[in-house]
């Protein structure tokens, strides 16, 4: 391994974010609550069991929490602070990169909007700072498989997991049994040589 074992390197920065998206909390919470309420929000998120397991589990739940929140902090700073549109619409776009569940988060900004009477310039920014970081990974993604998309997650998840859980029912064997078969047959859509290869793995994909 190059560099040596650094999973410890990494779970303490994983600990790191999870504990500033408790400070973040606090932050957004202070906006109604009270002091000693807004502490016991952070709190709630920093013993949450689910929080706390994702905090030592390499997956992308922790950074995409923490992007939400400072996200969130951001636009509450709107008033003070003509860049937090832009902050958060930047913050929230690596978000949905993160997880890409959320890459049509940007929609629900609209009608928050509408209800703080928002100047439209602001609301323009935000989407500026959202579409654009995209739209940057979506050209990137489509020079490299002549294919415009944001993620290929989707199409993974619904071969891998839906697809394969029928496939275990009417086998009789496990999901992980059919996960590890299919891979070795299809591959992963994360790696591929050229461009014919990915469409080629694409249709296998779908065909499935």
């Amino acid at each position: 391994q190059v560099g040596g074992d650094r999973l410890g390197l990494f779970l303490a920065i994983q600990c790191a974010l999870g504990a500033a998206t408790c400070a973040l909390t606090i932050v957004l919470a202070r906006r109604w609550l009270s002091p000693a309420a807004a502490a016991a929000a952070g709190l709630l998120v920093a013993f949450d069991p689910n929080s706390v397991v994702r905090c030592v589990d390499l997956r992308t739940e922790t950074l995409f929490t923490l992007l939400l929140v400072a996200g969130a902090v951001a636009l509450l700073r709107r008033t003070k602070d003509r860049r937090s549109w832009l902050t958060a619409g930047v913050l929230w776009s690596l978000a949905a990169l993160t997880r890409p569940i959320a890459v049509w988060l940007w929609l629900l900004v609209l009608p928050v909007a509408f209800v703080w009477r928002a100047r439209p310039a602001g609301v323009l920014v935000f989407l500026a700072g959202y579409l654009v970081v995209l739209g940057v990974w979506t050209g990137r993604n489509a020079i490299l498989t002549g294919r415009p998309f944001v993620s290929t997650i989707a199409t993974y998840n619904l071969l891998m997991y839906r697809a394969a859980a029928m496939e275990a029912q009417h086998t009789g064997t496990t999901l992980e049994t059919v996960q590890t078969r299919w891979r070795k047959q299809f591959g992963d859509l994360l790696w591929f040589h050229d461009r014919a290869g990915f469409e080629d793995q694409l249709r296998q994909y779908r065909q499935t």
